[in-house]
């Protein structure tokens, strides 16, 4: 039996290739040697368990390995040999549908704005999000034609399509967003052109600032159509009482957190910089906030107090939570989302981390 007190079970074994699976909760990455004139099938013979923490950072060191051979002795050639199971059958959907969203506004070859976003909900940290964004003088020809185009593109069911045509007019910017942590979801947010302080504006008075069209892409019947209503030159006593509307109990521990993010925002920016909006849907339970404060100039974590009591409020496992906020407590946090879902349930979302891009 070999002492592994002295030598790691590992040691001196090679490996050509390998498999990753989930099982029981963890990552297991299976290693073995392809199989001599077999095609892809591989011989495996080695398996690490891992937990999801230490996947995520191993993931964080290999890359950076990567990146250093590279730039010393140029790039590895990237192969593939896939074991013959089901758990390495095809790519990930997510990922390819992801890369499909990048591709569109990437071909367009003109600035637009990246931004990703993580939810919390009872016992779920999702955080494979973000949102894309483009001013409408950047899209080259003519606006409707070339939103109808990035629609096709996306897939965006006819109906939908046929909607956003019909409410095209007045927009400014347009927005795709993606999540893919369970089923994958595009949507497309039409933001139409308002000031803050333009002429007639009645403080607390809303206005529709964002049309939001929203599919689920292996179920394109399955889709929703949000409204986010601007609530403009609001105070904070006039935020946190909307907020207090939407929670309905004023003991709920989430308009406790909310109430504190908002107090944290206020102490940095003048409350006029602030965009509060409301969310509404037909035909489901969602009622929400979006407080966006960006010009509050905070970092995520200047946030951390109150992103904690998320991380208890909805039990999510600690290490989870740190593996990714140590990864973005640098970058500016941007704005929160909150209240109730469509499932009837409490949820949170945290935008951060803004940045331009060049297709």
């Amino acid at each position: 039996m070999q002492d592994t007190r002295e030598k790691p079970p590992l040691a001196g074994v090679k490996a050509g290739a390998f498999r990753a699976a989930i099982t029981d909760a963890r990552i297991a990455i299976d290693f073995g040697q392809p199989a001599p004139g077999a095609g892809n099938v591989v011989n495996l013979s080695n398996r690490v368990v891992l937990d999801p923490v230490t996947v995520i950072r191993l993931i964080s060191a290999l890359q950076v390995c990567m990146r250093d051979h590279d730039s010393k002795w140029g790039n590895l050639p990237r192969t593939e040999s896939v074991a013959p199971t089901r758990s390495h059958a095809e790519p990930e959907a997510a990922g390819r549908k992801a890369a499909d969203l990048f591709r569109v506004f990437d071909n367009l070859h003109v600035p637009y704005m990246y931004e990703r976003s993580f939810r919390m909900s009872e016992r779920a940290l999702a955080a494979n999000r973000f949102l894309l964004s483009m001013g409408r003088k950047s899209l080259p020809g003519d606006f409707r034609q070339s939103v109808q185009d990035i629609c096709g593109r996306i897939g965006m069911p006819g109906a939908l399509r046929e909607q956003v045509d019909a409410h095209i007019d007045g927009v400014r910017s347009l927005h795709l967003g993606f999540e893919g942590d369970d089923r994958v979801l595009f949507k497309c947010y039409l933001e139409y052109d308002h000031s803050p302080h333009g002429a007639g504006t009645v403080p607390g008075e809303p206005v529709l600032l964002h049309l939001a069209f929203k599919w689920d892409t292996g179920d394109p019947d399955h889709h929703v159509t949000s409204r986010y209503l601007w609530f403009r030159l609001l105070s904070e006593a006039q935020m946190l009482e909307r907020m207090k509307s939407i929670y309905g109990a004023t003991d709920n521990p989430s308009l406790g957190i909310a109430g504190e993010v908002l107090d944290a925002v206020t102490g940095r920016a003048n409350t006029e910089d602030l965009q509060y909006l409301e969310v509404q849907e037909d035909g489901n339970e969602r009622k929400s906030f979006d407080l966006n404060f960006y010009d509050a100039g905070l970092l995520v974590k200047d946030l951390q107090p109150q992103l904690a009591r998320m991380r208890d409020r909805f039990a999510i496992r600690p290490g989870q939570f740190q593996a990714l906020y140590d990864q973005i407590k640098s970058r500016p946090a941007g704005h929160l989302a909150g209240g109730i879902h469509r499932n009837g349930k409490d949820f949170f979302n945290v935008y951060y981390g803004v940045q331009k891009r060049r297709g």
